[in-house]
């Protein structure tokens, strides 16, 4: 915690790409944070609707996460941390979540039950393009990429 706090009230933390800092969500899920153990806890967004995940781009340059864009429908979205400026990838009404990056940066895998069952798909980190169904199982778990 940064000097002089006992504790950071926080979940689904995970350090960042260069191991200097921790994301985590705070405040019920409202706010993503970057904690620098021992000194600073900066909040990197904040949001009315729950964030449920987020995490840095192998770059440390972008943020994806999912927030709900309604009381039940999160949606993924990735935002530029030097303009602040968050674009939203998914727009259905599927459950898009668990969003994961590429080692390169240039996709994200996520789970989504769009086809009627949580499969595994991955789409463009940029434009949210190239939609492809990776898993065709009973029901996915949370990606992760292999390097």
């Amino acid at each position: 915690a940064p000097k002089g706090v006992l504790r950071i009230y926080g979940r689904q933390a995970s350090w960042d790409p260069s191991g200097t800092s921790i994301i985590y969500l705070a405040n019920l899920g409202t706010e993503v944070h970057r904690l620098v153990p021992g000194g600073t806890d900066v909040i990197l967004l904040k949001s009315y609707w729950e964030i449920l995940d987020a995490v840095l781009s192998p770059d440390g340059k972008r943020l994806a996460y999912t927030r709900l864009a309604t009381a039940n429908n999160p949606e993924i979205y990735v935002m530029d941390l030097a303009t602040k400026v968050s674009k939203r990838l998914t727009n259905n009404a599927a459950q898009d979540k668990h969003v994961s990056w590429s080692p390169d940066g240039t996709r994200l895998a996520f789970l989504s039950d769009r086809s009627g069952k949580y499969q595994v798909w991955s789409m463009n980190a940029s434009t949210g393009g190239g939609l492809t169904q990776v898993t065709h199982v009973d029901d996915a778990e949370e990606p992760v990429w292999a390097h």
